[in-house]
Parts: C-alpha cells; sequence; structure tokens
C-alpha cells in the first residue's frame, strides 16, 4: 500500500515538471529533453533508494532481520547503561592519582555532551520539558567571542577519540556545516545588511568598524575545524572497509556512497578555491603587489606561502605599508571568506533534511554512558519511555516496602 502511495506521489510530481518543462515555449529544443532526462533520473534514484531502505527494514533479508532484532533489543531500557557519576561508591577517591580525576571528568564530560547533542533514546522536546541541563550544551554552541569554536573543537576531539560509527562520523561535520551556513553565513550577512543601513541612515559610513584580534583568533579556529572534519572523513573511510566486529553499531551500507564522496569533495574544493581567490585579492589588491617587479618567480610563490600562512594564523602579514588601512582590509578580506565557505557549505543541508534517501544509512545516537546506539524513532522512544515509568514505579514501590517493613520491625 506505501509502496502504491509512493508510486502515485513521484509519478504526479514527476509529471507536472516534465509538463511544466514540454510547456515552457523558451526553452530551446536540444536543452528540453536532457533537462527532462535529468529530472527523471533523479525521481528514479530516489525512488530506487526509498525502495532500498523499505525492503532493508522490512523485508525478510538477513540485513532487514538482524535490524529488527537490534532495534527490539534497543527499546529494552535494561540494555541501556546509566550515566557516569562524579563519584563511585565503589572507588576509593583518596588513593588515586591525579590523572585519574581528569580521565574519569572527560569520560563524565564526553558522556553528557554527547548525550546532550545527539541523543539516540530522546528527541530536542526532552530536553525542553524534561532534563534542562541538556540546554546548557545548546547555549555554549551559539555563544559569541569564540566559545562556540571551543566547544565544537571539543565536541570534535570526543567523536574522533571514542567513536567508531560511520553515521558519526559524517553526523558531526553535516551538523557543524549546516550550523555554520545559517549562523556564519545567512545570519551574518543579515546582520551586515543591518549596519549597512544604520550606516546610511545615521551618516556614519566613516566610521569603519573592523574585525577586531578576538574575532581573528575565532576565524582561525574555524578553518582549523575543517582540518578535524577532514580527519573524520578518513576516518569514515577507514571504518567503511572494517569488518563489523570492529564497529560500535550494526550500520547497513550501500555498495556506494558517491553522495557523501562528491560531499567531501565539495567540502575540500571550497575550502581550497577560496584560500587560493582570497589569497590573489590578498597579494594583488591589498598589498598592491605587481608580479612583473619581481626578479624571479621563487620571490612570488615566496609571498604567496606567506599570505596563505597569514590566513591560517601561522605567519604576520607580510609586505603591507604602514598605512593601518592595509592591515583593516586584510582583516575584513578574511572575515568576508568565513562567511563565503560558510554560504557555501549549504549542500550540508541535504544530509540532515534529506536523511536516508540521501545517505542510506541507519541513523545512531549516544546513550548516557557515551556509547554509540541505534537511533530510536518516535514511537519507540515513547514505547522505552512508557517502560521506564513503570520500572521506577516498581522500583519505588519496592523501596516503600521495605522501608515500611524497617518501620514496623524496629523497636519502639
Amino acid at each position: 500500500m506505501e509502496d502504491l502511495k509512493w508510486n502515485a506521489l513521484t509519478w504526479g510530481i514527476e509529471k507536472a515538471i516534465l509538463d511544466a518543462i514540454h510547456d515552457q515555449p523558451f526553452i530551446p529544443d536540444s536543452f528540453g529533453p536532457k533537462l527532462s532526462a535529468a529530472v527523471t533520473e533523479v525521481i528514479d534514484e530516489v525512488h530506487t533508494r526509498s525502495r532500498q531502505n523499505a525492503v532493508g527494514m522490512s523485508g525478510y533479508s538477513t540485513q532487514a532481520v538482524h535490524m529488527r532484532l537490534a532495534r527490539k533489543h534497543e527499546c529494552n531500557p535494561t540494555t541501556w547503561p546509566p550515566a557516569p557519576r562524579i563519584f563511585s561508591k565503589r572507588r576509593c577517591w583518596v588513593n588515586i592519582q591525579p590523572w585519574c580525576w581528569v580521565w574519569h571528568f572527560l569520560q563524565l564530560l564526553r558522556a553528557r555532551a554527547l548525550y546532550a547533542i545527539w541523543p539516540a533514546d530522546r528527541d530536542f522536546s526532552y530536553a525542553i520539558f524534561r532534563e534542562k541541563w541538556m540546554l546548557v550544551w545548546f547555549a555554549l554552541l551559539l555563544c559569541p567571542y569564540g566559545v562556540s569554536t571551543c566547544v565544537w573543537g571539543l565536541l570534535a576531539l570526543f567523536v574522533l577519540v571514542g567513536t567508531r560509527d560511520e553515521f558519526q562520523m559524517l553526523q558531526y561535520p553535516a551538523t557543524l556545516r549546516s550550523f555554520n551556513f545559517v549562523m556564519r553565513g545567512v545570519l551574518t550577512v543579515l546582520r551586515d545588511y543591518v549596519r549597512f543601513y544604520a550606516c546610511i541612515s545615521h551618516d556614519t559610513c566613516h566610521q569603519v568598524q573592523h574585525a577586531t584580534t578576538l574575532s581573528m583568533l575565532v576565524n582561525r579556529g574555524y578553518l582549523a575545524e575543517f582540518v578535524l572534519c577532514w580527519i573524520m572523513f578518513a576516518k569514515y573511510k577507514w571504518l567503511r572497509r572494517r569488518p563489523g566486529k570492529t564497529k560500535d553499531v550494526y550500520t547497513v551500507m550501500p555498495e556506494t556512497d558517491r553522495a557523501v564522496t562528491r560531499l567531501l569533495f565539495w567540502d575540500i574544493g571550497v575550502l581550497l578555491l577560496c584560500m587560493g581567490l582570497f589569497t590573489c585579492e590578498l597579494l594583488f589588491d591589498i598589498q598592491d603587489l605587481n608580479p612583473f617587479d619581481l626578479h624571479d618567480a621563487d620571490m612570488f610563490w615566496t609571498e604567496v606561502r606567506r599570505n596563505l600562512m597569514w590566513i591560517i594564523g601561522l605567519h604576520d602579514l607580510p609586505n603591507y605599508s604602514s598605512d593601518p588601512a592595509h592591515l583593516v582590509r586584510s582583516r575584513v578580506m578574511l572575515d568576508f571568506m568565513v562567511t563565503v565557505v560558510s554560504l557555501l557549505s549549504a549542500p550540508w543541508l541535504l544530509f540532515l533534511l534529506g536523511g536516508k534517501v540521501f545517505h542510506q544509512m541507519v541513523a545512531t545516537g549516544y546513550d548516557q554512558s557515551g556509547a554509540v546506539r541505534l537511533k530510536l524513532t518516535p514511537a519507540e522512544m515513547k514505547h522505552k519511555w512508557e517502560e521506564e515509568k513503570v520500572r521506577s514505579q516498581k522500583t519505588e514501590d519496592v523501596e516503600s516496602g521495605k522501608t515500611r517493613k524497617r518501620s514496623v520491625l524496629s523497636p519502639q
């Protein structure tokens, strides 16, 4: 029945698009058939991927049966470990070395952070109505003055060190890039337009608000996050080639991951292209460097290397005059480059919004101990939550019964 509904929906969408292309009088005759073939190919690919997901979840193949058993196991609350405690009754913390305290604190911090951002058995409404402490991590991700950059870097280290799951190796970059697209891309452009309107309204355009030293450090931290994401890409490729026993969760994967690989190359190409273009801007416009005035090619490439090193924060700005406007323009240029790179991160929204139709992977999350688990559906979350309330009520009844028994047996 679901297949028939999907066929009717896709047929209606495809027919509407093809009719619109056919009725357009200004499209060239050589371009119309190609566009129609491309639309048909995309819709067929979406239909094929949706059928693969449906068969993988409801069929009788080994993968489908394995996945249903795994999901049934995940709905049992007894299989979910509790959150780690700050002080354990089984340990004598007086005789433990200081580095053990640090290691235990980092484990606790990792478990709390990953469970707050990507919980496997909860959603965002749980943080709003049940556990308010989870909202603290979301607030930290929105904090300015470099706090957000530091928290994202800390999350990247937590995901890299203790996780062996393909989906999580892509979940972090997709979330970070989508966050940057909205916060450092779209909202930054809107903020600058508001500033420009206020500038021309109050005749204060001569007062230039250039990037500060703190914003420069934040921009360098933003570029450093690319390196952490690329390390995750490498670990993702490594996990794909490993047997299932070395992974945290059984994850159904397709034979090819062309869409994900294209996203990886897009991410790398965007940064390298923007760094190259803005390096040319820094050399030929801001510093007013004429390559024909240089004595040899080695001197030119030396200047290029120095400017690239300045962009990533490993070298001082070379060859700018005593005019401070050159330094101001260089800092504004770096801020503008970060905005452009953030806006070009829009394709990563397909990973979050497209779901399994795009990445063909089983979604995972984290439990309260920081381990990777299968991401439960809303119905499975409700079933698990009701089971937890029943078990909690039984535990309270047993404890209250023991308390009444002690009160009766105790001497008056």
